[in-house]
């Protein structure tokens, strides 16, 4: 039988994915620029939300008794620090990407803008390093 803590945990992995899909699928649907590191910067901040709001459970899964009992804390910052990783890479490094985007021809004229979309990522995946590094730590 599934415990109703890895219930609560399997929805708190879910709905970041889900809003990481939907997101990605409607930006391809209109043919937007398919960066995905603003979309997987809002998922990792609706994840943030979820630990937050069932902190009691989560904090159960951080191996660590000091990020344990300030695990409230920690997501607190967590979400803040990832909300303005969002902004940066939607409103400054996704606006670089899609200039140089033909949208009707659903392609980049000039190449694309490598140096915004790795630094995008190279971020969220430092920041997802912290965050996993959170719940293993011993």
């Amino acid at each position: 039988m599934v415990s109703p803590e890895a219930i609560e945990i399997a929805a708190a992995a879910a709905i970041p994915l889900f809003v990481f899909v939907v997101n990605w699928s409607m930006r391809a649907r209109h043919g937007y620029a398919l960066s995905a590191a603003a979309d997987f910067a809002l998922a990792l901040a609706a994840f943030d939300l979820v630990a937050l709001i069932y902190s009691q459970v989560f904090a159960h899964e951080v191996r660590d008794e000091i990020l344990r009992t300030s695990f409230v804390r920690l997501m607190v910052v967590f979400f803040i620090v990832t909300f303005i990783i969002w902004l940066t890479v939607f409103l400054s490094l996704e606006h670089r990407m899609t200039e140089g985007y033909d949208f009707n021809l659903r392609r980049y004229l000039n190449g694309r803008p490598m140096g915004c979309f790795l630094s995008g990522w190279g971020i969220l995946v430092a920041f997802l390093t912290v965050h996993i590094f959170t719940f293993i730590y011993e």
